[in-house]
This record gives C-alpha cells, structure tokens and sequence, in this order.
C-alpha cells in the first residue's frame, strides 16, 4: 500500500509541475463557478417572476354585460 500511494504521489508532483493539472483544476473552478453563477441567476429569476405572477395573473378577467352589474 505504501509503494503505491508512493507512486501516486510522485505521479500527482509529476503531472502538477508539467502544467497538465494545473489545467484540470482550472477547468475545475471554471466550471463551478459557472454553474453557481447560473444558479443565482436562475435563482434571481424565479424570484422576480413569483413576486410579478400575481400582477401578471390579476388582470386576465373582463367583464361585459348589457346591464349594470352590482
């Protein structure tokens, strides 16, 4: 077990050093911080939208009559 986390390890220093995870991890942050910011925008949205149904809702009825209604 020793020889392989051993191994790994020096594989992980290897690859850090070469810039080739260096690029993983960017890509890392890059994509997580693109879907949150989706995700507060979208958030942000639903928000609006719920406070304006009622006023989008609200005037959808008309009323016509030959008569005067009470």
């Amino acid at each position: 077990m020793s020889l392989s986390f051993r191994l790994a390890w020096t594989q992980t220093l290897s690859l850090w050093r070469a810039g080739a995870l260096r690029v993983l991890v960017f890509a890392l942050v890059l994509a997580v911080s693109a879907i949150t910011a989706v995700g507060f925008f979208t958030q942000r949205v639903e928000t609006a939208l719920n406070q304006q149904g009622g006023l989008l809702l609200g005037g959808d009825i008309v009323l016509l009559s030959d008569h005067v209604i009470d």
